[in-house]
């Protein structure tokens, strides 16, 4: 039974969530919008714009109109005949039991009785004759005996103060349903006409029960209940949640019910959420499970996942990420995904009577009644998927995500026949925001960052090793072309993945870890990588002594691949004697700042706004810091870039945060804050002025400029004797001009307090701190407290890097 409280309105949104209704001009019409994909579409439109309908797939003549006051138009007795809908998600129940709080509350004393549909009866004269109506008049009526209950009923459906209300019209057992709406239907026009009826239902319901329930009566009004607002969403979530949300960048609009998951988290407990993909398994564990009690249906949580996941990976590969809505076309993809990936399931669980053919279909069909995370997907009558549309992409990739982080592969874990996911994975894990390859971007950014409780250690170590490993790509940067050689890496990826691969590989990190915490751990596999690469004597040992140190361990593996492959360049030539070459001179750039021990490691200054505010900074420890931006021909070591041998010497410019971070790493060195690239290019500790000899500009393609900026340089603190340009001496040059350097810290303002919470490496926005000018900057902004803020993701030709290392004892 529907047990109805007006306690269950207590919600900041309530009140003016929005409603609209649907104006048609015949039932026909009424039915062709009400189709899932029709509707879905038809949202999506009037997100963009009011109008347009016609335009986008709706009958002519057919329309959503706001309703202007959504109390009224509940409590409205008029609308004898009202269905209220939504795909999913908050809001349906909610203005359920608000119709029928409103309706109780009129001055007439309207008689409200609510049932779920699945507890109606299958004839049409058990409302009345078996008496279902009065017992549950007497269960909402405690203190009314069943004489003065029954007489209250039967004068109330005499002078049609009486309103029935039907929830839940989607969850349903298979027993009977068409039978049930058939009664409904039969109540409503014959023997009780003058009654009000309100059901409420998704989309696929109504279009399930239409012949029955809905296409005789002109009567009926359909109405759906929005989406939440921004302002919505932030009222009902609190300011400390929806923070948190933007601070994630993670998009839980699409399936409001999500939104209920982040409401029940204590405000103490968001620090626990470090990744949009942290957020989006809590949510669809709570979904999944609450909607599988709701829609009573027999598969389990595992199950649900697996398919859920394994569906969302098979459209991914396909390339179907607006989902397959094309019944011919579902049919196939179905049968291949049953084809090829559930008969090999069905093998190896050979002799289990959970894991025959029958029950997996059983299992399907059972997942096709969720209507959770998808649009629209269910059998009809001949046993037909007829469409899989997730809800959004977000949610596509995030359980494409799941399967290739806990259940690709299982059946392969003692065979030696390759993964055909991880193939994919390699071939596809390229990927940048400006690039035709930025569409698989949200996938990999919830695998590389899923939770340890969600995932299987040894598939997610299989699947995210691809990442680490350096293989030939098509050019990213033009048509249809493979460099011999050449890496292309995705660097974002690696950042991301990094924490968790470092902890199963045995490495500590912290909980609550960030970038300035990630150095322990990170040098402790540095510094296995460099006592590998000294224990052999030539390159071709080197893929043994990485598989012996691993000892199974693919994660290891991975990683010490990865940083092996520098060491391995500079200490046994094994990328050849011009990388060896580079490398060794690399090892040659570094200045200890400060040079003489015991100097101080403070320093104050004035901040760029011009306020007249003082800041102050202390540097942790002594540090190495490279005496040059780096170079094209060093970046080429590690990634692609120009290789125009002209440009061998320039710096490397148009790479982002990630490249900056990720090329550091493989170095064996790490991005410098931004308090220690200023305490080096001040260059005389405790200096509170900021004066800096100005210049006109620098043009990156005019060498007599740059020759004649090079001299400039010479306020540095750490410049020794003659002045030029890449020479071999060991001073800082170009600090200021030629390109932007990355900096470690986030970007949190421009203030004393900002500089101070930046130094705690808390992401706060996502934009990252460069520093030192670039050629096309004005004098005025090459000054040593200047800084600029971009996206991480960020590439031009005005970003550069500068690489820094840990002082050794």
């Amino acid at each position: 039974m529907l047990h109805l409280s007006n306690q269950n309105l207590n919600l900041p949104f309530i009140a003016d969530q929005r409603i609209w209704y649907l104006d048609a001009p015949s039932q026909n019409a009424k039915k062709e919008c009400l189709k899932p994909e029709i509707f879905a579409l038809a949202r999506q439109v009037r997100k963009e714009t009011p109008d347009g309908f016609e335009r986008h797939g709706m009958p002519a003549g057919c329309r959503w109109v706001e309703v202007p006051n959504r109390a009224e138009f509940l409590a409205n007795t008029s609308n004898r005949r009202l269905c209220l809908t939504i795909d999913a998600g908050i809001g349906k129940t909610i203005a359920v039991l608000q119709t029928q709080f409103l309706r109780s509350q009129s001055p007439q004393g309207h008689l409200v009785i609510g049932f779920n549909f699945d507890d109606l009866p299958k004839d049409a004269n058990e409302y009345l004759r078996g008496d279902i109506l009065l017992k549950q008049l007497c269960i909402e009526l405690p203190d009314c005996d069943e004489e003065t209950a029954r007489a209250l009923l039967k004068r109330k459906i005499r002078t049609q103060q009486f309103t029935l209300i039907v929830d839940a019209l989607d969850q349903t057992s298979e027993g009977g349903a068409k039978k049930k709406a058939t009664a409904l239907a039969q109540f409503l026009n014959r023997i009780c006409p003058g009654c009000c009826c309100v059901v409420a239902g998704r989309p696929p319901a109504i279009e399930r029960f239409w012949r029955q329930l809905f296409a005789n009566s002109d009567l009926w009004l359909f109405a759906q209940i929005d989406q939440f607002t921004d302002r919505q969403r932030k009222e009902f979530l609190g300011p400390e949640r929806h923070k948190k949300l933007n601070s994630l960048d993670a998009d839980l609009v699409a399936v409001p019910r999500m939104l209920e998951t982040v409401h029940r988290v204590h405000p103490d407990d968001l620090d626990e959420i470090q990744t949009a993909a942290d957020l989006y398994w809590r949510a669809v564990q709570t979904t999944l499970e609450e909607s599988m009690v709701d829609q009573d249906v027999s598969i389990n949580f595992e199950d649900a996942l697996f398919y859920y996941s394994l569906l969302a990976f098979e459209l991914i590969r396909q390339g179907y990420f607006d989902g397959i809505k094309d019944t011919k076309e579902t049919r196939t993809f179905v049968k291949d995904v049953l084809k090829r990936r559930l008969a090999s399931e069905i093998r190896e669980h050979e002799g289990d009577e959970e894991f025959t053919q029958a029950k997996v279909k059983k299992r399907i069909k059972d997942l096709t009644r969720l209507i959770t995370f998808t649009e629209h997907a269910f059998h009809d009558s001949r046993g037909i998927w007829k469409r899989i549309v997730y809800r959004d992409r977000t949610l596509l990739d995030f359980f494409g995500a799941v399967w290739v982080t806990r259940y690709s592969g299982n059946h392969l874990e003692d065979s030696d026949e390759p993964n055909p996911d991880v193939e994919w994975l390699g071939n596809h894990q390229f990927v940048r925001s400006n690039r035709d390859t930025a569409q698989y971007k949200q996938f990999w950014r919830f695998a590389t960052e899923m939770p340890m409780d969600a995932i299987d250690e040894r598939i997610y170590a299989e699947s995210m090793a691809v990442l680490f490993e350096s293989r030939p790509y098509p050019n990213p940067y033009a048509e249809h072309s493979v460099i011999e050689g050449v890496k292309y890496r995705s660097t974002e990826m690696i950042y991301r993945s990094m924490p968790p691969m470092l902890r199963l590989a045995g490495f500590e990190v912290p909980d609550n870890f960030n970038d300035k915490s990630m150095r322990a751990p990170i040098e402790q596999v540095q510094n296995v990588a460099w006592s590998l690469v000294a224990s052999i004597e030539s390159s071709g040992n080197l893929v043994e002594a990485v598989n012996d140190r691993a000892a199974g361990c693919s994660v290891q593996k991975a990683l010490l691949t990865y940083f092996c492959d520098y060491p391995a360049t500079l200490k046994l030539g094994m990328n050849g004697p011009i990388a060896q070459k580079v490398a060794a001179e690399f090892e040659k750039w570094f200045v200890p700042v400060p040079q003489q021990e015991g100097a101080s490691l403070w320093f104050s200054g004035q901040l760029y706004d011009g306020d007249g505010d003082v800041f102050h900074a202390k540097i942790d420890a002594s540090f190495l810091l490279g005496k040059y931006q780096t170079t094209n021909e060093l970046y080429w070591l590690f990634d692609y870039c120009d290789k125009d041998d002209s440009n061998r010497m320039k710096p490397v410019a148009d790479i982002d945060w990630f490249d900056s971070w990720a090329a550091a790493l493989y170095f064996h060195c790490r991005l410098p804050t931004e308090d220690e690239w200023e305490y080096a290019n001040r260059g005389r500790p405790g200096k509170v002025d900021d004066s800096v000899k100005p210049f006109q500009c620098c043009f990156e393609d005019d060498e007599e400029k740059l020759a004649e900026y090079a001299n400039y340089d010479e306020g540095n603190g750490y410049e020794l004797e003659e002045v030029g340009r890449r020479k071999g001496h060991c001073g800082l040059h170009d600090m200021h001009g030629n390109v932007w350097e990355w900096s470690l810290n986030y970007w949190v303002g421009d203030s004393v307090k900002a500089r101070n919470e930046s130094r705690e490496f808390e992401a706060v926005t996502g934009s990252r701190v460069l520093r030192g000018g670039s050629f096309i900057s004005v004098a005025d902004n090459c000054r040593s407290s200047f800084r600029d803020l971009w996206h991480p993701g960020s590439a031009y030709h005005l970003s550069g890097v500068r690489f820094s290392r840990a002082r050794k004892s």
